[in-house]
């Protein structure tokens, strides 16, 4: 009867090992696992892809408080999303996101944030501040961007994190091919706890 114990006990083990192993070593794959956005704003996506935005408008009001976000066709060629500032302090126009869109339970790597900003049409001097952060870190960063280019940053949460900040700010600019991606790793599936758990009761 002790043997058959041992016997059960030492199986129990092997299936744990198993599941275990199909996580860690078979599964390390998914510490490649890809979530990818691009947005060329040649779409109106990102009205609903950012929580949180200024008023889009057709057309600027002549006098505006607060900022405004529009799209441009300008440089000739590209649907650009343009940042216009409003007159009061603090009336910088402000595009927000958090990626992953559909969040879910996961822990980031590492990520790629790229896009390319122009001044707007008319307007000689741009500013666009970039805030970055990690839900569930204190890590932040953030940018102050006054020439126009293609910009390329690194993400490296330094902490286990499921969401990255990317926040906007700035006014009479012009934002276009946004670009983010992001490595992240699945953790273990409540399920299967809840089966080691019940081999073990």
């Amino acid at each position: 009867m002790c043997s058959m114990k041992k016997i059960i006990i030492l199986c129990q083990l092997l299936f744990i090992t198993a599941l275990l192993f199909g996580y860690f070593v078979v599964g390390s794959a998914k510490a490649q696992d890809l979530y990818s956005y691009f947005d060329d704003f040649s779409t109106d996506k990102a009205m609903v892809d950012s929580y949180s935005h200024s008023t889009f408008v057709d057309t600027l009001p002549p006098i505006h408080l607060a900022g405004h976000l529009m799209y441009s066709f300008y440089p000739p060629g590209n649907r650009t999303l343009g940042f216009y500032e409003g007159f009061m302090i603090g009336g910088e126009a402000y595009l927000k996101y958090k990626f992953p869109l559909n969040g879910g339970t996961i822990s980031i790597t590492e990520g790629l944030l790229e896009f390319d900003v122009y001044p707007a049409e008319n307007y000689p001097i741009m500013e666009l501040i970039l805030y970055v952060s990690y839900a569930g870190s204190s890590e932040s960063f953030s940018d102050s961007i006054l020439v126009p280019g293609h910009y390329l940053y690194v993400l490296s949460p330094a902490d286990s994190c499921d969401g990255v900040f990317v926040d906007f700010v700035g006014g009479d600019l012009l934002l276009d091919n946004l670009w983010f991606s992001l490595h992240f790793v699945n953790p273990i599936e409540r399920s299967t706890w809840s089966l080691i758990k019940t081999l073990f009761h």
